[in-house]
């Protein structure tokens, strides 16, 4: 709880610090159109109750803004949550819409930014598009994905639906994989998600985004092996027709939400590696770092969390070796007890104390005793 309220703070610091704002080109500002004045004065008031909201707690508020068909999918905002399930991306800098223009009788399209300043200078976070349709006494704002996803092409087996561009390379074996992988993980932790979890898939990240309306976002990378999940609206986006590692995220995040991220990217490295690599080379990668520096405190998780050498992340590593350790110490129940023993995101050294018996002074020279006799 401390760590989320820290986040909170600084968020709330950084929207006074640096003047973050919402603000329009001066041709919107200056335009005479009244539909255009409409779809300004919503979206501002949208921005506003997002930025609000965060700090209130109130989830509803998405509903008067919303289109009715995506409310009912339980797909609503998809670019809040690009950078944070919990805090939306309008509150990292200056939302700033550059364009709001007809495309037919009822809808507008918007495009806009979000800036990040500090104390250095700014940088873009995301260059995105949004839809605005105009009804007779008010303006529902849709998904760029709504509205394009028809133009897509699509493969549908059992809860996944898969989204791709009709120039993709999809390989159906697979998204098949994938679908089979899923439902038995699903059936193993008797999940039974709430809606269908859909899943873009395009040839690079890059292409995958776009596919929601991004121009740009900073979750692009060049990485084949990079992906995302978004937990609020149960969706995967990826250059791949089966990465396994997110398709745990969507499993392990709605089944277990407040469990520590620890075990979440333990898990997930678990069973699907991770940076295109499986946990046995996650594990000979951590073997080499410690015969090059023994000093390496295995227990200060948070200095871990860092990608090194382009290729492996500690934190994960050390996640998946607690989830290993469980799993040959008294298999899948054991493992459940990890997840289940967890009321907040913040104690995994209790946590770790009374379901695997590891103390917090322990846990240093536990991994690393562990993993010298690692099979």
């Amino acid at each position: 709880m401390m760590k989320h309220l820290t986040v909170i703070f600084l968020i709330f610091l950084s929207y006074f610090s640096y003047s973050q704002q919402i603000s329009f080109s001066k041709q919107i500002s200056q335009s005479n159109d009244k539909s255009v004045i409409k779809v300004k004065e919503k979206w501002n008031a949208y921005i506003n109750e997002c930025i609000i909201n965060t700090f209130t707690g109130n989830k509803d508020y998405l509903q008067k803004y919303w289109n009715k068909t995506e409310l009912k999918d339980n797909r609503k905002d998809i670019v809040k949550d690009n950078i944070s399930s919990k805090y939306p991306i309008y509150l990292f800098g200056e939302v700033f819409t550059f364009e709001i223009i007809k495309i037919d009788s009822n809808f507008y399209k918007l495009k806009s930014m979000v800036i990040a300043s500090d104390s250095v200078g700014k940088n873009v976070l995301a260059i995105f598009t949004n839809y605005a349709k105009i009804a007779v006494t008010d303006v529902k704002f849709y998904n760029y994905f709504f509205y394009q996803k028809e133009k897509l092409k699509k493969y549908q087996a059992k809860n996944i639906d898969f989204y791709y561009p009709p120039n993709c390379k999809f390989d159906t074996l697979k998204a098949k994989q994938a679908v089979q992988f899923y439902q038995m993980l699903s059936s193993q932790l008797d999940f039974a998600p709430n809606n269908r979890l859909t899943y873009i898939v395009a040839d690079n990240l890059e292409d995958a985004n776009k596919l929601l309306g991004y121009d740009y976002t900073v979750r692009n990378t060049t990485n084949r092996n990079s992906g995302y999940y978004q937990s609020n609206y149960n969706l995967i986006v990826t250059c791949q027709e089966f990465h396994k590692h997110e398709i745990v995220h969507s499993i392990f995040d709605n089944k277990f939400p407040y469990s520590p991220r620890i075990l979440h990217e333990g898990i997930a490295t678990y069973y699907g590696g991770t940076n295109g690599n499986d946990l046995e080379f996650h594990i000979k990668k951590l073997q080499t770092i410690l015969n090059s520096d023994t000093n390496i405190d295995l227990s200060d998780f948070k200095s871990l969390d860092k990608e090194i050498d382009n290729c492996t992340n500690l934190f994960y590593t050390v996640g998946a070796i607690f989830i290993d350790y469980a799993y040959k110490n008294g298999g899948f129940n054991k493992v459940m007890e990890l997840f289940k023993n967890t009321n907040s995101g913040d104690d995994i050294y209790s946590t770790l104390n009374e379901a695997l018996n590891i103390k917090k002074d322990q846990i240093n020279s536990f991994i690393k005793n562990y993993l010298k006799d690692y099979k």
